[in-house]
């Protein structure tokens, strides 16, 4: 459950973000969908496929999103390789230094996507990308590099999706997270 809009505080974060790092100012959140609610439910099954000595983990992974954020579902799969705790083992983030690569490919069915189309119950939008223009059929790729340590994450992250709209493109992106667990 949330909100979608500017009483999800995205132009504040964003900016904040910007500002700290001396980067140039978003100046797009003019044409941000307006505030609507968001309820949403997901159910997902994965079943691990391998797992050699902890080294290389294969599993299958299928999702179920419905409600006013996205409907959709999606399969794919999960792919690590390197020196990790299996992520399905109750003590996947205890002890051991862990270093891995990973990739999660994943294709879509998309029903309804409330980040282009604006929300259910709010049409109050500068701009919504209209339903006959979503691409039904998505596919995106997620991958990177992981190091924990004791209480200690870092990863570095890529994603790549292809056009969510007819007349959309190719996006791809990536991050930097740092963790510390207590």
């Amino acid at each position: 459950m949330g909100v979608i809009g500017p009483r999800a505080y995205g132009k504040e974060g964003q900016t904040l973000i910007h500002e700290a790092t001396d980067n140039w100012i978003p100046y797009g959140w003019r044409n941000q969908l307006g505030n609507d609610v968001l309820i949403n439910y997901e159910l997902n099954h994965e079943k691990q496929l391998l797992n050699f000595k902890d080294l290389l983990f294969l599993n299958s992974d299928l999702g179920l999103r419905l409600g006013s954020m996205y409907t959709d579902v999606s399969v794919g799969s999960s792919l690590m390789l390197g020196l990790f705790k299996s992520p399905l083992s109750i003590n996947a983030n205890k002890g051991k230094f862990q270093i891995y690569l990973y990739s999660n490919p994943k294709v879509y069915i998309v029903g309804y996507d409330a980040t282009l189309q604006g929300g259910l119950f709010n049409s109050n939008n500068l701009y919504t990308i209209g339903s006959s223009d979503i691409t039904r059929l998505k596919a995106k790729m997620d991958y990177g590099i992981v190091i924990k340590s004791g209480f200690f994450y870092l990863e570095y992250t890529r994603s790549q999706i292809t056009k969510e709209f007819k007349t959309g493109k190719t996006e791809g992106w990536g991050g930097l997270r740092l963790g510390f667990r207590i």
